[in-house]
């Protein structure tokens, strides 16, 4: 339980007893582990769980994993993972994290600043980061029992090159909060104590935050920075320079990071950039090649953008902001997406649709849609097909007219 978690399971999983018994375990299937062993000195559902965390934290948090870390699981399901971590390309001095959490975002800035202040209100989290700090050899850190908003308020020293917020999303109640003013720490009502003590301030939400309400509402922001891994978007971030003399406007504001694990890429663009001329002319290609950006560029609004700015001399034209590009041409190797060669294209009309895949012998298919009316599940049973196998169905519109795709991925 959490009461388990936060006053006593630190003491609990760090005894050496439980620590060999977890180390001898660490492969198994905790689910298993539960229910085939009786131990009577220690609660077996508190270590099966440290586990089954410790296995989850290998891919996200492999230094968390090396080390051994103690992992509180409401604690590392909110936390940034290593990739979008090492995302925050951030060094100085000093930098000031007011919302610690399990610290995945505090130690990546401890191996870049000379000095970290940390600051964590939950007596047992807090302790759980003193332990894990240690264990991951970090003594840069200096931790902190304390809310942003009392440290702010009695802080009397030097400005910081960095001071990062991540405001938890939810209410006392555990209900989801989306305005600014309903997140704890409170960000508007900080804000003007920021602008006082931060050379940069870097403040994380949600990934489906609008980027158009973030510009409207904080007329002073510099940056925004939308994270995508896999092609999966996990964090919106904005940052502020409140000592920099440059108009923002004048520089790259709106960022688009993506990672894959072992590359990252980034693409910069300033607010209202010239894109192609849309609609698209009919009728629609029966040849060539499709091309869907990496999610992050519909999120942000930014996928004619993309192709105009960094891929101007790629003929070819979108059906829709929010849907596809068709080009005649292959597509450039680096563009940040999937590719796919179209083989056939049909007018989206289900019995006669269910009639060409049959004869073509498609009874299963990874299909996908975009500025398309009905959901793939939708779909799915209108064709009745089944997930998977090597054929690609993408629906969208041309025009007016609604059309399905059969294409092969390149």
């Amino acid at each position: 339980s959490l009461v388990i978690w936060e006053k006593e399971g630190l003491a609990i999983l760090t005894r050496d007893t439980i620590q060999h018994f977890i180390e001898a375990n660490l492969d198994r299937d905790p689910a298993q582990l539960a229910l085939s062993t009786k131990i009577n000195d220690f609660p077996l559902h508190l270590v099966s769980t440290q586990i089954k965390y410790l296995q989850k934290a290998k891919r996200k948090l492999p230094a968390y994993y090396t080390a051994r870390c103690i992992i509180p699981p409401l604690a590392y399901e909110q936390s940034s993972s290593t990739t979008t971590a090492q995302m925050k390309n951030y060094q100085g001095k000093r930098c000031l994290d007011l919302t610690c959490g399990l610290g995945a975002d505090t130690t990546h800035f401890a191996r870049h600043f000379e000095e970290v202040i940390a600051l964590e209100p939950q007596e047992g989290l807090f302790h759980v980061n003193q332990y894990n700090f240690a264990r991951l050899g970090l003594d840069n850190i200096q931790l902190h029992k304390q809310t942003a908003e009392s440290f702010l308020a009695t802080y009397q020293g030097p400005a910081f090159d960095l001071i990062y917020l991540d405001p938890s999303r939810r209410t006392e109640a555990g209900k989801r909060a989306f305005a600014f003013e309903d997140l704890s720490p409170n960000l508007t009502a900080l804000l003007p104590r920021l602008f006082e003590l931060g050379k940069k301030i870097l403040v994380k939400t949600t990934p489906l935050y609008d980027v158009a309400e973030a510009w409207k509402k904080f007329p002073k922001l510099s940056k925004t920075f939308l994270f995508s891994v896999k092609n999966e978007c996990r964090e919106f971030l904005l940052e502020w320079n409140p000592l920099s003399n440059e108009p923002h406007k004048l520089s790259p504001a709106q960022v688009v990071k993506l990672s894959d694990h072992s590359q990252t890429q980034r693409f910069s663009f300033r607010p209202a950039e010239p894109v192609r001329a849309l609609p698209p002319s009919l009728p629609y290609p029966r040849q060539g090649f499709l091309t869907e950006p990496d999610v992050a560029f519909y999120q942000q609004r930014l996928t004619l953008a993309l192709a105009d700015q960094y891929y101007a001399a790629w003929e070819g034209q979108w059906n829709h902001p929010q849907g596809y590009f068709f080009s005649e041409e292959k597509p450039p190797a680096d563009f940040p997406g999937r590719h796919f060669a179209i083989q056939e294209i049909w007018p989206y009309k289900p019995k006669h649709l269910k009639k060409d895949l049959k004869a073509l012998g498609i009874s299963q298919a990874h299909v996908s849609r975009r500025f398309f009316p009905f959901t793939v599940s939708h779909i799915r049973k209108s064709l009745n097909l089944r997930e998977g196998g090597n054929s690609y169905l993408m629906f969208t519109q041309w025009a007016e007219e609604k059309i399905a795709i059969l294409a092969r991925r390149i």
